[in-house]
């Protein structure tokens, strides 16, 4: 990479690291186009709400991944200036649970049923966190990406 492609991107963290440095654990850049934030919980809806009015930031997924101590979530968004944001987040194993982002960006709503179905994360205040991955008599408490999941044969997994 040299620094004109990476120009843009610096000027993006840097008016991020100006305007919400108090909420930010970590900020990187990775690559071209790659920013990375680390923070906690209670800031994600402070930061979310910042990027898409200030940044003019679109959503593009939450990803979840399963740490076995504990879920790391990730918001994906594609900036105005043409980078990808990815915001992240570490959720405890024993309460897995967040604050929905559905009254900031409304297509969250698709990705959080997704990562509540998949691996059990809770939601708060989501309008309707209902089945949308897997078919809806799939057993209570059972969450197919989590790397402790272990089949059960005697449970009906729909299909």
């Amino acid at each position: 990479m040299n620094n004109s492609t990476l120009k843009n991107e610096r000027k993006i963290v840097d008016k991020i690291k100006k305007d919400l440095d108090d909420l930010i654990n970590q900020i990187e850049l990775k690559r071209s186009k790659r920013i990375f934030l680390m923070t906690k919980r209670e800031n994600l809806k402070k930061i979310l709400d910042y990027l898409k009015n200030k940044m003019n930031c679109r959503m593009n997924a939450i990803t979840c991944s399963d740490n076995l101590n504990e879920f790391e979530l990730i918001y994906h968004l594609w900036s105005g200036m043409k980078s990808m944001i990815s915001t992240k987040i570490k959720l405890p194993r024993d309460k897995p649970e967040i604050e929905s982002v559905t009254d900031i960006f409304p297509v969250a709503n698709l990705f959080e049923r997704e990562v509540h179905d998949l691996f059990g994360v809770e939601f708060l205040g989501h309008p309707d966190l209902k089945r949308i991955m897997l078919n809806e008599d799939w057993p209570e408490g059972e969450y197919p990406l989590r790397k402790d999941w272990i089949k059960n044969e005697k449970k009906n997994y729909g299909g």
